[in-house]
């Protein structure tokens, strides 16, 4: 048997002050009367009938008390022993608030430790961005004392649902328990528990930079208006500092003028004492300046390629980020660094139409290739290379813009001379060329909870999340991680009551098989309720016609 609420059954506490009332009612009194012989007549007389009816309500009483906090308890009877338990932890970011009650995630996982039972099987979901399995269905209270002691809250959001979800699949008759700060999904079939706290918070939750500007946003819960130090810095040097006032549980705004957009700028805010969340006390943007170095010459990349933001040509290609050459030179002797090819000019070109390209992909973002001419080599044909990614084909299929990767360094390859088509004319031509260099620079936004490109490393240790914010390495460059977001920030506060669901957890024990007895004493309680008045009548019945 188990209990879905069993905080009741400190009900049964009750039982011998019961016990003590009953005998208090009854106890003997002493009264001076002028004969016994009467008395004696009415009392044997009324013990014929009430033998053993004191006895029998007490009894009945304690069975009332009984059923009644049973109910209360919600007992399920299981067909098969400790039921399969399914926990789901809330991994975003303000599940790692810390609370006058304490850190949310902490009182999360010494509740969820609770449901680990001899016997029982039990499997851990994180739910973050998206839910992920921490740990399947086991028996080994070890495994999943420490995959509890190991969570980490950082994500800028969470999917309940999908959680939800993901735990129905891993135990289709078996309780699913979540714990979480946020409003419980409307659903059936899980058990909710909250726990969320009373703290306040004030974080970043917009840094953008702009046209010689950086724009900051920050929000506050707090009841009262807050006045916060926010520092700009760039590339490790300061940039900036201002006072911001935060109006009560508002958002306040403020604007560094900033020469250049390149580089990475970090923003700091000073929270007041007693701030919930450390996560959104600091923020990430920018990117540091490229450098190029053309092997072989081309005026229209030339030009595309100093209209790139944050771009300079190299003195040599020693001191050049990216290589410019065609694509007729052997890759192998070529100087280190991300290359950008183009294909040789021909004396008759092929023009061709492109047709198709990838406008999903993060090269040709905001690059319009329809209908674009280029002019290829007559004998190049359709045949695509293992490893490569095509981005731009044409009518008749063949490769015109790929991408891949030689030996570890990032390789963009045009099929064409870029001035042997009309590319070079459209707006799209230099967007594409930003597109390109700010893929070799290989820095980018990323929020927290996002995985990490392979071979990401922060401090020298090799990380698949980004779960705190800052700046990580990988193979192709460098990116930062912010929580920016104002879900998060403004921190989920307390329900009325952070008791279990009730109608969700009778849901769950439903659909495992097994039987609910709640409604069962329910249906005894009145039951005992008029038996009790039935024997208390007969009991005092006989005393009156006495």
């Amino acid at each position: 048997m188990s209990f879905l609420t069993p905080a009741w059954l400190w009900l049964l506490a009750a039982i011998p002050l019961v016990i003590a009332l009953h005998f208090l009612r009854n106890r003997r009194r002493h009264q001076l009367v002028s004969a016994l012989f009467l008395w004696q007549v009415a009392s044997d007389q009324a013990n014929v009938r009430r033998r053993f009816a004191l006895w029998w309500l007490l009894l009945l009483q304690i069975l009332a008390l009984a059923a009644l906090a049973f109910a209360l308890a919600q007992p399920v009877l299981l067909g098969q022993g400790v039921p399969d338990r399914v926990i789901i932890i809330d991994a975003s970011a303000s599940m790692a608030a810390r609370d006058p009650e304490g850190v949310r995630l902490t009182r999360a996982v010494a509740a969820a430790a609770e449901l680990i039972e001899p016997g029982g099987r039990l499997a851990l979901v994180r739910a973050g961005l998206d839910a992920t399995v921490l740990l399947p269905l086991t028996a080994d209270t070890g495994s999943l004392s420490a995959a509890l002691a190991g969570l980490q809250a950082a994500d800028a959001e969470v999917d309940l649902d999908r959680a939800l979800e993901l735990a129905s699949s891993l135990a289709p008759e078996g309780e699913i328990h979540l714990f979480t700060d946020k409003e419980p999904p409307a659903r059936v079939g899980y058990t909710w528990h909250g726990v969320a706290g009373g703290g306040h918070n004030l974080g970043i939750t917009t840094f953008d930079l702009g046209p010689h500007q950086a724009f900051v946003a920050i929000s506050s819960t707090w009841p009262q208006p807050q006045l916060v130090n926010v520092s700009l810095e760039r590339d490790g040097e300061p940039a900036g500092s201002s006072e911001v006032l935060v109006p009560a549980a508002g958002q306040g705004n403020v604007a560094f003028p900033i020469a250049a957009s390149s580089g990475m700028f970090r923003v700091t805010v000073e929270p007041p004492a007693g701030d919930a969340l450390a996560l959104d006390d600091v923020a990430w943007a920018g990117s540091r300046p490229l450098s190029y170095f053309m092997l072989d010459d081309s005026e229209p990349l030339r030009r595309a390629l100093l209209a790139a933001p944050g771009v300079s040509e190299a003195a040599s290609a020693g001191a050049a980020d990216v290589i410019v050459a065609r694509s007729s030179r052997a890759l192998g002797q070529l100087p280190a660094g991300n290359l950008l090819l183009f294909g040789p000019r021909v004396s008759s070109p092929e023009f061709v139409q492109i047709r198709d390209w990838s406008q999903a992909h993060r090269l040709l973002r905001f690059v319009d290739l329809l209908d674009v001419q280029v002019g290829v080599d007559p004998a190049y044909g359709t045949e695509e290379q293992p490893g490569v990614t095509v981005l731009a084909r044409s009518a008749d299929l063949r490769p015109l813009l790929s991408s891949y990767l030689d030996e570890g360094r990032q390789v963009v390859e045009f099929a064409f001379d870029p001035a042997q088509s009309d590319l070079i004319y459209r707006p799209a031509f230099p967007t594409l060329i930003a597109n390109v260099m700010a893929h070799f620079r290989g820095e980018a936004a990323v929020r927290l909870g996002e995985a990490l490109p392979p071979g990401s490393s922060r401090d020298g240790q090799e990380v698949r999340y980004a779960l705190e914010p800052g700046l990580y390495s990988h193979p192709g460059g460098q990116l930062s991680a912010s929580l920016l977001s104002q879900s998060q920030t403004r921190l989920p506060g307390p329900r009325a009551s952070s008791a279990v669901e009730g109608e969700s957890g009778q849901a769950a024990a439903a659909e495992g098989g097994d039987s609910d007895l709640t409604r069962w004493l329910l249906l005894l309680l009145p039951l005992l309720f008029v038996a009790e008045w039935l024997l208390w009548s007969r009991r005092s019945a006989p005393l009156a016609r006495a």
